[in-house]
């Protein structure tokens, strides 16, 4: 094994999308280790349950694995029902990161006894198992090996030496993988809780999440499912990569479009928003402004349409409502674009009716 195909593995165990993301890197581990059996258990993004990834396993494995998981103590500790799985965990987590090899505690008899062997490991004819093991914030990562009862290396066998070499990149590559599952679970929860109908893009354009107001919203407009399509549209201006200097000198971080749905008028509004150890992402928010002939107005627009259609000016507006030049200006320029108005003229036409 040569060194550069180490540091390249080691560069994929520190990703945050682990080595399952690069195949090649996974076959290298897999070779390194001696195993097509090589699968990652963890706490899933939400950290209430339990998350089994592989290459080369299928999905019989995880099923069997999440049948015999019971939870998460109030030490962080994964619990079974199989005592002795708990108890495993338990020895691992409290001993903190490193590599570790069943040896010491293996026990024919307690693991032949055990539901997870009978549900999850003897079906994928596994008997013995290595593991880099790293205690979480809640539950254990653990990158494991898995090998039938003839084929185990041991203890000083060049695969643990292998294992234990990787397993600090393993640490650190699972802990940054724990930070952005909790980061992206708040991140989420701080997006659902917004009163604005969001429909967020990863740096790719590719969506990521539509918040609880959007789905809410969709829920009463007809059609506005199809408004996505014109938000990723939207997005490829204004994500890094993408974006024109000519663009950036006028608006750098935020750009709006009007989009005609069959029973309504949509404003779009797209802008960039960080994202940790990676590109910014993209919120754009969707407002329904107009429904068939009525435009959705907020009461102050509606005061401002109707001095607009009685053919006020901005200082004349701003004095009637007791507000600033600058105040009032902002509101009719509002109005001018759900009403999808060019200029002040069209609108007094197009608002007398709100008089």
């Amino acid at each position: 094994m040569d060194v550069t195909r180490i540091i390249e593995l080691q560069r994929a165990l520190l990703q945050a999308g682990g080595v399952w993301n690069d195949p090649e890197a996974c076959r290298t581990l897999e070779d390194l280790l001696r195993t097509d059996r090589l699968y990652e258990v963890g706490p899933n993004d939400t950290a209430d349950g339990i998350a089994v990834m592989s290459r080369s396993m299928g999905t019989g494995l995880a099923d069997g694995i999440a049948a015999t998981f019971h939870g998460y103590d109030t030490g962080g500790f994964s619990t079974f029902v199989d005592p002795y799985a708990s108890f495993l965990h338990r020895v691992l987590r409290s001993a903190g990161a490193g590599a570790f090899h069943d040896g010491p505690l293996f026990d024919p008899a307690a693991r032949e006894n055990t539901e997870v062997h009978a549900k999850a490991l003897n079906p994928n004819q596994i008997d013995r198992q290595m593991a880099a093991s790293t205690p979480l914030s809640v539950g254990e990562g653990m990158l494991i090996a898995g090998y039938g009862h003839v084929d185990v290396p041991g203890e000083g066998s060049s695969e643990f030496k292998w294992l234990k070499l990787l397993e600090p990149a393993f640490t650190a590559g699972r802990k940054l993988r724990a930070e952005l599952q909790r980061y992206k679970a708040e991140w989420v929860q701080a997006m659902d809780a917004m009163p604005v109908a969001l429909l967020v893009f990863d740096a790719a354009g590719t969506l990521m999440h539509r918040n609880h107001c959007f789905d809410a919203l969709a829920a009463t407009q007809a059609g506005l499912e199809d408004c996505q399509t014109s938000a990723a549209q939207l997005v490829a201006r204004v994500l890094p990569g993408s974006r024109r200097d000519q663009y950036m000198a006028e608006a750098p971080l935020n750009v709006v479009s009007l989009v005609s749905l069959p029973d309504c008028q949509v404003q779009l509004s797209a802008a960039q928003a960080p994202w940790p150890h990676g590109d910014p992402i993209c919120l754009v928010s969707v407002e329904v402004i107009s429904r068939g002939e009525h435009y959705v107005l907020t009461p102050r627009e509606t005061e401002v349409a109707k001095l607009l259609a009685e053919g006020h000016q901005d200082k004349q507006i701003a004095r009637d409502l007791d507000i600033s030049l600058h105040t009032a200006r902002r509101h009719v320029e509002r109005v001018l674009s759900k009403t999808g108005c060019r200029n002040r003229t069209e609108a007094a036409l197009k608002l007398r009716g709100l008089r």
